[in-house]
Order: structure tokens, then C-alpha cells, then sequence
């Protein structure tokens, strides 16, 4: 199994330039959409193999998931 991270976007879809690099799944809504995970309005989510910092997470505007032991996805 592999351990998957995931962060929703809070201000754009996922793109080029608007996330940081190694992501490894993206999805993107056709517009703003609740989820109730985090309470908030979100463009999508994106997923990773490792937990972002702190800082990746503040200046790509993201919000991290209930990640305490991460997204387990078969391999």
C-alpha cells in the first residue's frame, strides 16, 4: 500500500504553477463545490506520496485533508 497525502484548493483549480510539483493524482470540480471534509468551498483536491510543508500549503493556498496517517491506496 501506498501512502497518499491529500490537500483540497482552496482559491483555483489544480494546474501548472498553482500547486506544488510531485503531485500524483489531481482532481478538479467544473466549479467551487462544499465539501464537507473541511467546511469550505473548494476547486479540488490533489494528492501526493509525501505530507507537504507548512509553507508549500501556505503559499499555494491549500488545505490539508483528515491526513493523520494518510490515504492508503493499493498498489
Amino acid at each position: 500500500m501506498t501512502k497518499r497525502y491529500r490537500y483540497y484548493c482552496l482559491e483555483r483549480p489544480a494546474g501548472p504553477g498553482a500547486i506544488p510539483r510531485g503531485v500524483v493524482v489531481i482532481t478538479n470540480f467544473d466549479q467551487r463545490e462544499m465539501v464537507d471534509e473541511i467546511r469550505r468551498e473548494a476547486w479540488g483536491w490533489i494528492e501526493y506520496e509525501r505530507a507537504l510543508t507548512e509553507k508549500e500549503i501556505r503559499d499555494y493556498e491549500l488545505m490539508e485533508a483528515g491526513n493523520d496517517e494518510g490515504i492508503s491506496d493499493q498498489v
